[in-house]
């Protein structure tokens, strides 16, 4: 006859030494997705950004065709770095505040006449970005505005 013995339980859980490695790998991974992913919010933002000055150019746009009169986007008191507004027959219809943004457009206000046309001699580029991260912004002369296909300055 065999003496009783009580079943083993095993213990359900980590070993300390399996915890340490499992955050040493968490932490490796860790360390070479973060400056990846810094990478991808800076390319977002300027995505972003370029996104908001085609919608303001829009909104001018579509604002000069419905009044019958001119509209135009231009900087914030502080300039293209902090911002920019419509305006249309005097009154501020919208405006989009930026923080750390790089703007340089070739002019300082952007006017569509009532035909919803450019009031310029010629179609408009602007650099729209945060740090290295840049979006080109074409406007045609017949307004239409677009980001454009290559990234970076409005090279041509």
């Amino acid at each position: 006859m065999t003496p009783f013995t009580a079943p083993q339980q095993r213990v359900k859980g980590f070993t300390l030494l399996e915890l340490l490695v499992a955050i040493a790998v968490i932490a490796i991974v860790a360390a070479i997705a973060v400056p990846s992913f810094t990478e991808i919010v800076r390319q977002n933002r300027a995505t972003n950004l370029a996104n908001s000055m085609v919608s303001a150019l829009n909104l001018a746009r579509s604002e000069a065709v419905k009044r019958g009169a001119q509209a135009s986007v231009s900087a914030l008191e502080s300039g293209w770095e902090t911002g920019w507004q419509v305006r249309a027959g005097g009154n501020e219809l919208r405006r989009w505040p930026t923080e750390n943004a790089s703007v340089t457009p070739s002019v300082t206000t952007i006017t569509f006449n009532p035909r919803g046309r450019l009031a310029a001699a010629s179609g408009i580029q602007i650099t729209v970005g945060v740090d290295a991260a840049l979006r080109c912004v074409r406007v045609s002369l017949s307004g239409s505005a677009r980001v454009a296909e290559q990234r970076g300055t409005c090279d041509d």
